[in-house]
């Protein structure tokens, strides 16, 4: 009977140290996801395609409306992006943040807004474009940073111009 109480004392307490070791990794993750957001932000006002490049690991995929790009075609697909708009502001509000220790691996689950002005079109008119997206991203921590290597979407997101719906697979992009 004593073994199974130490046995069982000492599962406890492995547990209890597992969990704070977990929520002490999970408040560093969060803490650097703060700090990166802002950066983040700046970077798509700026249309600072270096910035993503630089965050991103070589094996980068991201999944959107069914289909899997590689890093260099979601680099190219936010440059398409970046030169088919005037401004571009984005509103973030991550829904999650967890971080799972024995990976090194860290999860931002949240909804993405996006509010920009598209440049001029043939007959000069500038429209509003509103796009709203819902994904998970998958970070990794590399030496003392974080590194992303996955993002895809949790659910349909919708793209809108000038108040309407439109199909973005059919924007050009």
């Amino acid at each position: 009977m004593r073994i199974i109480k130490r046995t069982s004392a000492l599962i406890v307490v492995g547990l209890y140290i597992v969990a704070i070791a977990s929520a002490d990794q999970t408040k560093e993750f969060k803490k650097y996801m703060t700090a990166m957001y802002p950066k983040m932000v700046k970077a798509f006002r700026t249309k600072d395609i270096k910035f993503f490049s630089d965050a991103a690991t070589p094996d980068f995929t991201e999944t959107a409306m069914g289909r899997t790009m590689n890093r260099d075609e979601a680099l190219a697909n936010f440059g398409q992006m970046f030169q088919m708009v005037k401004s571009i502001d984005v509103k973030t509000k991550p829904s999650q943040l967890t971080f799972k220790a024995d990976k090194g691996k860290g999860t931002v689950t949240g909804k993405w807004v996006y509010v920009g002005m598209m440049k001029p079109d043939a007959k000069g008119k500038s429209h509003k474009l509103e796009a709203t997206s819902y994904t998970r991203e998958s970070w990794m921590k590399k030496g003392k940073d974080w590194m992303i290597y996955k993002m895809e979407d949790t659910k349909p997101g919708t793209v809108k111009i000038d108040g309407r719906v439109v199909d973005p697979s059919k924007m050009g992009g």
